[in-house]
């Protein structure tokens, strides 16, 4: 799963690389043609803006040429005059230092006749030589100040030569101009009937992101898949996972053969409950019809014409978690009320003999034995009667029961003498305390001797 996850991973990056490739190539040319389109533009503010300052710097530039002619002109006859001076001073103030050797050696000859002479002559000379050397510096500074002159007619002339390399330029320009408007013709015949293809490259832009993007997530994928299968390798070949197929293989029939016993338990189970419920259903009808018939045989009310049970089924997260919620209702006129506070205690002592002995009567098919205790309490003298009837039926009516046997409890002698008459009952049995108080006593009487 691994590998195939691998190559499906493999196979998508080359489809994203082709088309990052596409795309790359698409933005190329796009950007090749928006570059040439912007030096276009430039170049043609450029020309705009040269072609209107190109009369002025015209006049500038031959002003400046005659300028710079006549400047050089005069400066190189000025240089000229200057270096002859120069040279002058230079030869005179080499004649000076000549006669100062010769009146150091005069002194040196002790020539006393002529030292006053020298001395005056060499007071004049050195006067001179200072007047030429103040000529001579400020010849120099004059000189400087020429050749700064020329130093800024030399760097005039190099901005000159420049515009004059800006109008050969201009010149290239204005064919390039031309170049790329014919490029551009070709370019338009190129992409005529294409007008969309712009909102295509731009497309492909965000398409090209998106796939970088799921690149990058694949590779990142694909690296912690490769990680995962080194590890994975790794541990199948550690002891834990010694004879793994087999024990996996035997381990799937189990869960296999658990998960088929399973369902089948689910179905019994289903098909349990919905026997369940159906007989319940059943059974519930059952013993409603059987207490209808026992309350309409045993109740003189006229307020309730019925009794029977209800059942609310509350579910829950399975069928095991199902609860019943039983509750007895009385019905008039086909309207039924809970009899639980809203019913005398005749009634409900009433209804609950009736249940009972419908119950009985339901589910005890084979038990005969029937016990009722004080089953006459809070009852009034017609519904005493009436349950007397009702018990007399069913004594008739299991009379043929061999394992039948009804026991009745109660203080109410009347109550027993009504049943006794009814049934021909020959023997009561009658429970007392004894003399000393602390025991009771069963005697066995004649059922004539109570009437």
């Amino acid at each position: 799963a691994v590998g195939e996850a691998a190559q499906q991973v493999h196979a998508q990056q080359g489809v994203a690389d082709e088309k990052r490739r596409e795309a790359d190539e698409r933005l190329r040319l796009k950007g090749a043609y928006d570059a040439d389109l912007e030096t276009y533009q430039k170049n043609s503010r450029d020309m705009a803006e040269i072609a209107a300052k190109l009369p002025q710097m015209e006049d500038a530039i031959r002003t400046m040429e005659e300028d710079l002619d006549a400047t050089r002109a005069s400066g190189d006859a000025k240089e000229q005059a200057l270096t002859k001076e120069v040279e002058a001073h230079q030869a005179a103030l080499s004649n000076l230092n000549g006669l100062v050797v010769e009146v150091k050696e005069h002194v040196g000859q002790r020539r006393q006749g002529k030292l006053s002479e020298v001395t005056k002559l060499l007071a004049q000379l050195e006067d001179d030589h200072q007047q030429r050397a103040h000529r001579v510096g400020a010849l120099e500074q004059r000189l400087q100040e020429y050749r700064s002159k020329i130093a800024q007619q030399d760097t005039t002339k190099r901005q000159l030569v420049a515009n004059l390399e800006y109008r050969a330029k201009c010149e290239e320009v204005r064919a390039g101009e031309g170049k790329l408007s014919r490029v551009k013709q070709v370019i338009k015949e190129r992409t005529k009937g294409h007008a969309g293809v712009w909102a295509s490259l731009d497309k492909l832009r965000e398409e090209r992101g998106v796939l970088e993007n799921e690149r990058a997530t694949f590779r990142g994928h694909l690296e912690a898949m490769e990680t995962l299968l080194v590890e994975r390798q790794r541990e199948l070949r550690s002891p834990k996972y010694d004879r793994i197929d087999e024990r996996y293989n035997s381990t799937l029939i189990r869960l296999a053969t658990t998960q088929l016993a399973e369902e089948d338990l689910g179905k019994y189970a289903s098909a349990l409950d919905c026997a369940l419920m159906k007989y319940h259903d059943e059974k519930i009808t059952e013993i409603n019809s059987i207490i209808r018939d026992f309350w309409m045989r045993t109740y003189r009310g006229q307020d309730i014409d019925h009794i029977e049970i209800r059942t609310d089924v509350e579910a829950g997260a399975g069928p095991a978690r199902r609860s019943y919620n039983y509750r007895v209702v009385m019905v008039k006129n086909g309207v039924a009320l809970d009899m639980r506070g809203r019913c005398s205690a005749g009634q409900k002592v009433l209804a609950c003999l009736i249940v009972r002995l419908a119950l009985s009567q339901a589910f005890c098919c084979d038990c005969g034995i029937l016990a009722l205790d004080e089953p006459t309490t809070n009852l009034d003298i017609e519904n005493i009667d009436s349950l007397a009837y009702a018990l007399t039926e069913i004594i008739q009516s299991r009379r043929g029961q061999s394992n039948f046997q009804l026991i009745i409890i109660t203080h109410d002698e009347q109550f027993v003498r009504r049943i006794g008459n009814a049934c021909g009952t020959e023997t009561v049995f009658h429970i007392s305390k004894g003399n000393d108080g602390q025991y009771s006593t069963i005697n066995a009487r004649d059922f004539a001797e109570m009437m």
